[in-house]
């Protein structure tokens, strides 16, 4: 039974990439009900239409996700308070992008200036798939708290995410969008980093 059904869905993706879209049309949309349904993904189509998404959308779609519950957002912080009242933790800068602000970053980190950025759009992008293909991901810092100096999560460009993650999965969606898994691990620094050109 189960191999028939995954007969079945690996028969419809290859129909979806056989047959054209008519003129005048684009592909539909990578929809986040239908994914909340539990239908599955329109595979390349539906992330080709992803790339369309601005980052409000993208930002708002991750939101969708952790209301379903197919992803969690830990908001990791050495000072909650401090970041919370800064709007630096991960789940506020998501509401923030959602509603076409830009994110802010943690002033104790700054010398106390209040630091905004828009997000690499890419980083969005890899996140949103991720949790409609496979879901199961926890983010714990997207761009606020301390980092080193230089840190690409102080340009938008990084994501810290909590063990447990499945590694593979999320380097397949992360490869399409440029992002890669650098060496920060689970067992040397409690989370996975994933960046822009992974460093």
């Amino acid at each position: 039974m189960a191999l028939s059904r995954r007969t079945g869905v690996i028969g419809a993706l290859v129909v979806c990439l056989l047959l054209p879209v008519a003129p005048g049309r684009t592909a539909e949309p990578l929809s986040i009900a239908g994914v909340l349904r539990g239908q599955a993904p329109s595979a390349v189509a539906g992330r080709e239409a992803a790339t369309q998404y601005s980052a409000a959308e993208l930002a708002q779609q991750i939101l969708d996700l952790r209301a379903a519950g197919r992803i969690g957002i830990y908001d990791y912080s050495a000072r909650k308070e401090a970041d919370r009242a800064d709007r630096s933790l991960a789940s506020q800068q998501l509401v923030d992008i959602a509603a076409g602000r830009r994110a802010n970053l943690s002033r104790r980190c700054h010398d106390g200036r209040l630091v905004r950025i828009r997000p690499d759009i890419r980083i969005l992008r890899f996140l949103a798939d991720l949790g409609m293909s496979h879901g199961a991901y926890t983010i714990n810092v997207l761009f606020g708290q301390c980092h080193s100096r230089g840190s690409l999560h102080y340009r938008g460009q990084a994501v810290d995410l909590r063990c447990g993650l499945v590694t593979t999965d999320a380097d397949a969606s992360a490869i399409m969008f440029g992002i890669k898994r650098n060496l920060e691990t689970c067992r040397q620094h409690a989370h996975w980093h994933y960046s822009v050109g992974g460093r």
